[in-house]
């Protein structure tokens, strides 16, 4: 069972078909991942799912890779399955692909070379425009002397988007909008009412990273 939206891409990816799913942002179709939502755990409450709430399901195993999950939770999900979890914390996507591929004995590379084709074309893209940095503005839509919220530079999408080879500019206070567009600076915006786009940003996966690249940049060139 994944219990988080990019757990449930990789499991997806790698040709499986999850007795249940739980994600924060829920577990249905998405532009990048166009399987019916699986079942999923009656649960309101906040963060991860009880342990009660999981009895029913009787799962094999917990994919967590991605989850926000406490020490004392681990040790709660791991009385009821085993859990594929990364030991050095929240993993990019390729390294969350092995650990959940290795886990489940499936070959991730044919996976990871379609990503990698898709990445490597995205850079080269943004490379003819001249672009070596990227803002990503968090918002609705901005005047030019709007102050404008940026993704955090340390967020896992930003952590993505360097391994490219690309920069990130984020500040830590909101800054006018204007003082962001500059030459070589792609200039995007997630717009928090899309939520296929804030779920792809909040947790980027070996399906969802691209998809998010492409949107994020399309119809939009440099300063």
């Amino acid at each position: 069972m994944p219990l988080s939206s990019a757990d449930l891409d990789v499991v997806l990816a790698l040709g499986l078909e999850p007795e249940a799913a739980w994600a924060a942002d829920g577990t249905g179709p998405r532009p990048w991942r166009d399987r019916p939502s699986p079942p999923a755990p009656d649960w309101g409450g906040p963060g991860l799912p009880s342990l009660r709430s999981l009895l029913p399901f009787g799962v094999d195993a917990f994919a967590l890779a991605a989850a926000d999950v406490s020490e004392s939770q681990l040790r709660g999900f791991e009385q009821l399955a085993t859990v594929i979890v990364d030991p050095g914390g929240r993993p990019g996507w390729r390294t969350h692909l092995g650990v959940v591929a290795e886990a489940v004995d499936r070959d991730p590379d044919r996976i990871a070379a379609t990503a990698e084709e898709a990445l490597d074309s995205w850079t080269r893209g943004q490379r003819r425009l001249g672009v070596d940095a990227v803002v990503v503005v968090i918002g609705t839509g901005a005047r030019p002397d709007t102050p404008v919220a940026t993704l955090h530079d340390g967020s896992p999408f930003a952590t993505e988007i360097r391994d490219l080879g690309v920069d990130v500019i984020s500040h830590p206070e909101p800054v006018p909008y204007r003082e962001l567009r500059r030459p070589g600076v792609q200039v995007v915006r997630v717009d928090p009412r899309d939520g296929d786009l804030v779920a792809a940003v909040r947790q980027p996966s070996v399906s969802s990273l691209p998809w998010a690249l492409g949107r994020l940049v399309e119809g939009r060139r440099p300063a």
